[in-house]
């Protein structure tokens, strides 16, 4: 396509070669092509077409500069105002804060600032919220036009007097989701009124900061709270990993509870200890060789799954331990499989070493399998 110094649109491709005039249109002072065709008129108006005859677009005028992507277009007016609309907004691409697609010119929406809520902690002056760990986990939501990237947040923590006693400083998140959280860093003092605000920043400019929530440390884990642990399933396979789901919950109603969001340390022992290599691993720390090993363990909302990897094959017990929790050791019994076993016979051979354990009074069981042909019948005295 081309604009012609007497205002008139030449084009040329698809079925002919030949360069031939638009008819229909003068007065042109600016093109754009692409799937479809754009011409602006000296009046102010946008005509377009794919073949035929150009038409006009309804909805928009004074315009003086147009560009257009591959299925929509933008435009710009005599006030300085943009405009966009097409049949693709996948990307957020016509600028109306939305994924939404729309045919009729829409005004571009300027950039504003995005906006966040605290979520956790949520106390008032009057009534602050009770925190029973040192270094809790703050918690927000933030919210902006669709696709927003929010690059970066910064979380405070003052005093009654208004004095900072904490803060994480302006930290980068490079992250389109509506969450987010920080854990504090150094335990914060105990039984004094502290109060939280967050504020979060997109590819250009700082939210407000959010309302301030009150809350309390009370550092009374032992008396507050219990814990249990469980595994998805009691037997697993050497150097596979598994996920150990820890819950921290109140003594009185014996239900995962929200008042824990923050780090506690766990101890696990009892473990085979492998006698070369590594004997697993718990959380993001190797098993230690003297047969404890402590990891940090972040609880969210009273709940934390920490993947468990056991290398050495048998039986083994595993004892666990919130050391903030008085009295909370707990202990599994967890069956390891030799990695080479077949994965379909592992359900039937380890129900038999489990129900072995059940039954007071032996009964044999015969059972085929072939274990890459290494085993043809086996026979178990349950």
């Amino acid at each position: 396509m081309a604009l012609k110094k007497d205002g008139s649109v030449g084009v040329w491709g698809g079925t002919s070669t030949d360069f031939r005039t638009v008819s229909g249109l003068s007065g042109a002072q600016a093109i754009s092509g692409g799937i479809r065709n754009h011409v602006i008129l000296t009046d102010g108006s946008v005509w377009s077409w794919i073949n035929g005859s150009p038409i006009k677009e309804t909805g928009i005028s004074e315009v003086n500069a147009i560009v257009t992507g591959r299925y929509h277009i933008v435009v710009t007016k005599t006030d300085g105002s943009a405009w966009a609309w097409g049949s693709d907004n996948s990307e957020g691409q016509l600028g109306d804060g939305t994924t939404v697609a729309h045919s009729t010119p829409a005004l571009v929406k300027e950039n504003t600032a995005p906006k966040v809520t605290l979520t956790y902690p949520l106390g008032s002056e009057e009534a602050p919220e009770e925190i029973i760990i040192g270094k809790p986990l703050i918690k927000w939501s933030q919210n902006d036009a669709a696709l927003t990237l929010f690059t970066a947040y910064q979380v405070q923590i003052l005093n009654e007097t208004g004095d900072v006693v904490e803060d994480s400083g302006e930290l980068v998140q490079n992250s389109t989701s509506a969450t987010g959280s920080w854990l504090v860093i150094n335990s914060l003092p105990e039984y004094e009124p502290l109060r939280v605000q967050v504020r979060v920043k997109d590819q250009q400019v700082w939210s407000e900061w959010s309302e301030k929530k009150w809350f309390v440390i009370y550092n009374a884990l032992g008396a507050k709270l219990n814990n249990n642990l469980s595994l998805e399933k009691f037997s697993v396979v050497a150097g596979e990993r598994a996920t150990v789901r820890v819950s921290v919950y109140d003594n009185v109603y014996a239900v995962d509870s929200n008042i824990l969001n923050g780090t506690l340390k766990v101890k696990i022992s009892g473990y085979t200890v492998a006698s070369a290599g590594s004997s697993g691993q718990f959380g993001d720390k190797e098993l230690s060789t003297d047969g404890e090993t402590i990891v940090n363990v972040l609880f969210t909302n009273g709940v934390a799954e920490v993947p468990l990897i056991l290398n050495v094959p048998g039986k083994q017990k595993i004892y666990y331990e919130v050391l903030d929790i008085v009295d909370s050791m707990k202990k599994l019994e967890i069956y390891v499989i030799p990695s080479e076993v077949q994965k379909q016979t592992l359900n039937t051979e380890i129900s038999f070493l489990y129900l072995k354990e059940q039954l007071s009074k032996p009964i044999p069981i015969i059972v085929v399998e072939n274990l890459n042909h290494r085993y043809k019948n086996m026979k178990f005295w349950l």
